[in-house]
């Protein structure tokens, strides 16, 4: 049983429009859960909304991943959560939830607590968003590493923004390019300062990446 959380999906408005140009809509705060509690993607699929975001648990203060479905008319239900003893979830920013092969793409990272060590993680789910692959990135200096971003190359491949420690302390765009199963083909660091996060990824039409993000 999911214990007692918060989560607050701070505007969710969906307008439809029948026949005679009518519309609906809801504005819905969802407050049966814990206090630090977030959503972080939301796309449509099927007329419903699906959100992946951050159910928070009180006592321990570790963050699980949940699937959320919200339709038209704004009932809100878990579908499904990564929850994973020891470990503070992040799934990324906006965005890093996406569909993908009869399934769907997230990534993310996981933080330790105790030691503070992270890992970026990217993981593939079926259509029921039950897991079926899971890959895990470090930083060989025990550094900070995460994915904030993801986005699929032309190629049918995963490309990945996220922040990456260096070993002067400077926190660094980070790019990392997998295929499909989250086989790391390559990855590169960008410095433009002390302290850097990148909080978008995409493909250019020249075969190149286009990162945003702030310095």
């Amino acid at each position: 049983m999911l214990r007692m959380r918060f989560l607050h999906l701070v505007v969710l408005m969906l307008m439809f429009a029948d026949a005679s140009s009518q519309s609906s809509y809801f504005n819905t705060c969802f407050e049966e859960y814990w206090q630090g509690s977030f959503t972080r993607s939301v796309f449509t699929q099927n007329g419903e909304f699906i959100s992946c975001g951050i159910l928070n648990d009180s006592s321990s203060y570790y963050g699980e991943i949940a699937f959320v479905k919200i339709d038209h008319d704004g009932n809100f239900t878990i579908i499904n959560y990564i929850d994973e003893i020891g470990k503070r979830h992040d799934p990324g920013y906006g965005g890093s939830f996406k569909a993908y092969n009869n399934g769907f793409i997230l990534g993310g990272s996981a933080r330790i607590p105790v030691g503070g060590s992270y890992e970026a993680i990217f993981w593939r789910f079926n259509n029921a968003y039950d897991t079926v692959l899971t890959k895990t990135y470090l930083n060989p200096i025990g550094g900070k590493i995460n994915f904030t971003n993801t986005n699929i190359t032309q190629d049918g491949g995963i490309i990945f923004c996220g922040e990456y420690e260096t070993q002067d302390d400077s926190l660094n765009f980070l790019l990392l390019k997998t295929d499909s199963v989250g086989y790391e083909k390559w990855r590169r660091i960008y410095s433009f300062g002390k302290s850097n996060t990148p909080y978008s990824v995409k493909q250019a039409n020249d075969g190149g990446y286009i990162i945003s993000g702030r310095s």
